[in-house]
Order: structure tokens, then C-alpha cells, then sequence
């Protein structure tokens, strides 16, 4: 997302979130009721075989232990029916047990349950159980879900170089990717993004755009590319037009995700300049704590603007970058006159205003002398941002 144990695989990118409150994703099913202290058990992904699970317990109070308990059955545990009382065990009134818990893990905070390959179909039944140390007693238990193993819809084989920045050429093999191989999403790890260039269904040429290190496996999603049209876009007096920006979002399925074996390097670009976060903000009604800031240096002539953006709303990320071709190879503006950081300045919250409204309603971006500043919206589902620019000298 066969040792079912924590580690590190996070594909934020092809991430959705299992609201507590009752929304759910694909083989993804809750069950039962919430007892006592009522423990929340959040579940983030898609469960394919191959990839992982993640999962963050909630407690009521702090200190609290919480006991995940990982079952492959839902019909009886040592022996006895499912669901089973609990309160002869020493738990509130109405609680019951809904896996066998064939595997226990003592957690405090995020984890990760490693989905094994060739197990397409397999049922996994979790549910989370509190204890109180301070009263020596069980106080709660959370709802129950059952978990349904998925098969990838593509399948990605080899891939490489094993390891590069942003800028760099990978080539992936496998199995059902989409055609045209504009319509395939590729996530570099959990950071990153590869850009396709060209490709068929077997195949697919991308260029890794990302700006911050990362060790984690290659995702490909099918059919989830939109892309704003050339004609959406209002461009400056004697520039050459460009394709804009592409929105990888949408509902994942298990047709549409196919995950790597092996793990790709991303490596940190010393050229990057991240966003800086700011105490304060200038923006009525933006949302503390959302508010950045990106200074620019001088733009000369022949040099190239680098944009890189992700967007978190609503469970969901959107990965915003410029283009400047028809193959989508990369994410960059080329600046036709020298311009001082006032200017650029402008120029570049021109292109983020056109890029981003009204496909992600609620960001605001204003220039303040050499700098952008970006706030978000109170109410808009946005509860994060990150990403920056880079300027690439010469051609």
C-alpha cells in the first residue's frame, strides 16, 4: 500500500482518506459499532496487494493504551462466535469484538500494514481496542472494518535508473497503462511526480519533477489526468503560449493503480527554493497557519521559471505544475525579457492566478515588491500547501 508490519511506503500522491465519520474508499467496508470511550481507527489508501495500508489510532485521553487487533476471520475468535460481548472482560456495557485478531499490535500513533503481493481477494478484519492504565481497566472499542485485499489494474515491472532528481528520465515497463500516455499519473514517491513524455501500454518515458528527498515505491494511475487548455490562459504581449498546467485528482479505483516492487530514490535539488511559511497574513479571512511567502531574485533573459505546488483538500492531492510543450516535459517558463523581482514578481502570481482559479477555488496569491505571497480561504476543504519555484540558467 507476509509479514503485516509497519513501514514506510506513503504514496501521498494516490492517497484518500477513510473519513471516521462514515465516508469510506474502495475495499474499504466499516462494521459494527463504537463502545465505551469510542477509540477512532482512521485508514488512509487503497488496499492493493503490493502496497500498504496506513492507519492513525485515536484515543480519549493521552497515555491511553490502544491494541489493533488484525483478523482474517469475522465469524468467531479461539472458538467462540463473532461478534462477541465484551463486558465480561471488564469492558463498558454494549461493547463487542468483530475480528479474530490473529495479530496485535500495540500502537500509539501512525503505522502501516504491508499488503503482500499474490493476496488479491484476501479479507482482513481490523478493529481497535483502548485500555486505561491508570484505572487498569478496557474503557472502549472503535467500529470494525473490513479490509478487501485489490488487484492492480497495471502492473509496473522494472523501472529505470533506481535513483535521480528533479529533471531526471526514467523509464518504466509493465502492463496496462492508459493510452494516450498523457492519461497516466506517475508518483515518484510519496514527493515527487514523473511527467510522462511518451509511452504505450507497456511503457512509459517520464521526467521526475520534485523538489524534496524521498526514499518510496512508483505508483501509476490511469485516467485521472485533466488538463487546462491553452485557451484558458491569457498570456503577456510578445510571449509564446503555453499549454499551462496539469491537475492530477480524482477517485481511485483499483483498475486504475499499479505500484513498483522496488523503491525509487529521489534525491534532494539543491535549486529549490521552498515557500516560506508566515506567522501572519495579509489576507481577510485566510486560514492561520496557511500563508506563505516566495522572494524573488532578478529573471533573465534566456532563463527558465520552475514551478512546483501541492495542493491538500478534502482528502485529496492535487500536484500543480507549468508546462511548456505538448509532450508535458516539464514544468518551466521561459522568461523572454529581463525582468527585476518586482516584475517577476508579478509575472509569476499572473500565471498562478490563471492556473489555479477556478480549478482550486479559495488560494489567494498578491505581490508585495519582489515577493508572492499565497493565503487559503477559511472554508475551502484546504488544510495544506507546499511547494516553490526555481529559476534554471540558459537553455
Amino acid at each position: 500500500m507476509r509479514p503485516l508490519l509497519a513501514g514506510s511506503l506513503s504514496l501521498t500522491v494516490l492517497a484518500l482518506a477513510t473519513d471516521p465519520a462514515g465516508a469510506q474508499t474502495e475495499g474499504i467496508a466499516a462494521y459494527g459499532s463504537t463502545c465505551g470511550s469510542e477509540p477512532v481507527l482512521a485508514l488512509t489508501g487503497i488496499p492493493i496487494e503490493g502496497g500498504s495500508l496506513s492507519y492513525v489510532p485515536l484515543g480519549s485521553a493521552p497515555g491511553n493504551l490502544l491494541v489493533l487487533g488484525v483478523g482474517f476471520s469475522d465469524a468467531s475468535f479461539l472458538g467462540l462466535p463473532l461478534p462477541l460481548g465484551l463486558a465480561p472482560f471488564g469492558f463498558p456495557g454494549g461493547c463487542e469484538l468483530y475480528t479474530s485478531a490473529d495479530l496485535v499490535l500495540f500502537t500509539q500513533g501512525f503505522g502501516q500494514l504491508e499488503l503482500p503481493a499474490n493476496t488479491s481477494g484476501l479479507h482482513l478484519y481490523l478493529q481497535l481496542i483502548e485500555f486505561a492504565p491508570l484505572s487498569s481497566a478496557f474503557v472502549g472499542a472503535s467500529e470494525a472494518y473490513d479490509v478487501t485485499i485489490l488487484t492492480p489494474g497495471s502492473t509496473v515491472d522494472l523501472f529505470g535508473p533506481a535513483t535521480g532528481t528533479d529533471g531526471t528520465l526514467v523509464t518504466i515497463a509493465g502492463s496496462g497503462f492508459a493510452v494516450p500516455f498523457q492519461n497516466n499519473c506517475v508518483a515518484m514517491t510519496s514527493e515527487g511526480l514523473g511527467i510522462v513524455e511518451s509511452g504505450t501500454d507497456t511503457s512509459l518515458t517520464v521526467r521526475v519533477e520534485g523538489s524534496d528527498p524521498a526514499l518510496g515505491k512508483i505508483g501509476v494511475v490511469t485516467g485521472l489526468r485533466e488538463q487546462v487548455d491553452t485557451s484558458a490562459f491569457v498570456y503577456p504581449a510578445g510571449s509564446t503560449p503555453v499549454p499551462g498546467i496539469s491537475v492530477f485528482s480524482g477517485a481511485l479505483t483499483a483498475a486504475t493503480v499499479g505500484i513498483s516492487a522496488a523503491p525509487f530514490d529521489l534525491q534532494d535539488d539543491p535549486l529549490f527554493t521552498p515557500f516560506q511559511a508566515l506567522a501572519t497574513t495579509d489576507a481577510e479571512g485566510a486560514v492561520p497557519g496557511l500563508t506563505y511567502q516566495f522572494d524573488f531574485p532578478n529573471c533573465d533573459v534566456g532563463d527558465k521559471l520552475k514551478v512546483w505546488m501541492r495542493i491538500e483538500e478534502n482528502g485529496m492531492n492535487h500536484d500543480v505544475y507549468f508546462t511548456d510543450g505538448i509532450s508535458y516535459a516539464s514544468k518551466q517558463l521561459k522568461i523572454l525579457v529581463a525582468m527585476h523581482p518586482a516584475k517577476c514578481a508579478l509575472w509569476a502570481r499572473a500565471w498562478l492566478i490563471q492556473s489555479l482559479q477556478p480549478r482550486i477555488v479559495g488560494i489567494q496569491v498578491v505581490a508585495n515588491g519582489g515577493s508572492i505571497q499565497i493565503s487559503v480561504n477559511n472554508g475551502t476543504g484546504i488544510v495544506g500547501l507546499k511547494g516553490g519555484f526555481k529559476i534554471v540558467v540558459g537553455p
